[in-house]
């Protein structure tokens, strides 16, 4: 006889917390992926710049009003640099600017004041590339910052990158400074967004899921079997 395959229909069956990967064969697999909030080190308001970070989404259709947290306050941006004011506030938006989901490959920066847990609930993206959409305006140098976000449930290596014509580099935000960090190599993790800069209109930035590397005699993945009544799958 054929086997069909088990399908989870609970996003609370898999539980992925920050930090965690998961490497993934099947389409629509549900989950919840569990982002670690960082803490303002002052009170949450007052000037000291602590407390930011760039977030992105490994759930597809993910709603922004699922991730506003359940008490206290919060500021939640995405990043335009063709616009006049070049981050745009959630909470202060007109109803025609602002996403109502999380755009796969996009990052946004966050700010809550007493959170420490935020979930992404849904079917986890599952593409096996991903081409992120860049910016770029002759006339405004703000217009060639993109906020970019990992799309996957799993790292991303920089160096594992095809680009051209943007910096060789990424920034992400020291949440403990509100400072800007800029590299040329390390890991963007689940759950994490950078800010490139392109230096033409013909910048391009790709990630091929085929091309991580896994070392063969330290194998960094797990391997789940279900089997039950009604089926097996791997």
């Amino acid at each position: 006889s054929v086997l069909s395959k088990i399908i989870n229909e609970d996003v609370e069956s898999l539980i992925i917390n920050d930090g965690g990967q998961i490497f993934q064969n099947n389409d629509n697999v549900l989950a919840t992926f569990n982002k670690y909030i960082v803490r303002p080190v002052d009170l949450w308001g007052n000037p000291d710049k602590t407390g930011w970070q760039f977030i992105s989404s490994p759930i597809i259709n993910n709603a922004i009003t699922n991730f506003i947290p359940a008490s206290g306050d919060y500021d939640f941006y995405k990043y335009d640099g063709n616009a006049i004011l070049q981050w745009v506030n959630y909470k202060k938006h007109l109803h025609d600017d602002f996403e109502t989901e999380f755009i796969n490959g996009t990052g946004y920066l966050v700010s809550y004041e007493t959170e420490t847990i935020a979930p992404f609930k849904g079917i986890l993206f599952n593409d096996k590339n991903f081409d992120f959409s860049l910016s770029f305006n002759e006339n405004d140098r703000w217009g060639n910052f993109t906020l970019i976000g990992n799309p996957f449930p799993f790292n991303m290596n920089w160096e594992k990158f095809a680009f051209g014509e943007i910096i060789d580099a990424y920034a992400t935000v020291n949440p403990e400074t509100g400072a800007y960090i800029y590299q040329k190599e390390g890991e963007i993790k689940v759950g994490e967004g950078v800010m490139i800069y392109s230096t033409s209109k013909d910048a391009y930035l790709n990630y091929d899921h085929n091309t991580k590397t896994r070392n063969t005699d330290i194998p960094n993945y797990i391997n789940v079997i279900a089997s039950g009544n009604n089926g097996y799958d791997n």
